[in-house]
């Protein structure tokens, strides 16, 4: 199993959990970027939560933290869990998981966001 990057002090925790908090946290995340991100990231949590924040260059990143089980589930092709967390971004926009290491690893079938430092964005 994979070491991901745990992103528990930057989220806002869901007051919901498990597939209908999946669905909420996309719908807070679609109110924060009404046209879509330009880029998603997940990260690991305890439990479910999401953040918005700009990068260095300007592009507007959402942040996912998922509890282990569901960054796991990500992991199969075209999972419905994927599906609905891929509409937090533009069209095309990048799916990214953060690892443990600072890297970053796409999971859908879009460009990977390899030079976007989580550290160095700015969160809200």
């Amino acid at each position: 199993m994979p070491d991901y990057l745990r992103v528990d002090e930057t989220i806002t925790p869901s007051p919901v959990q498990g597939s209908a908090g999946l669905r909420m946290l996309l719908e807070i995340l679609r109110r924060r970027h009404p046209t879509g991100a330009d880029c998603l990231l997940i990260g690991q949590s305890a439990s479910l939560g999401q953040a918005s924040g700009k990068a260095r260059n300007g592009a507007s990143v959402a942040l996912a933290g998922l509890p282990v089980s569901l960054l796991n589930a990500l992991q199969v092709p075209n999972s419905p869990d994927l599906q609905l967390l891929g509409g937090a971004v533009r069209k095309g926009g990048p799916v990214n998981v953060l690892m443990a290491d600072g890297s970053v690893r796409g999971i859908m079938d879009r460009p990977t966001l390899s030079s976007l430092n989580y550290e160095e964005i700015k969160w809200a």
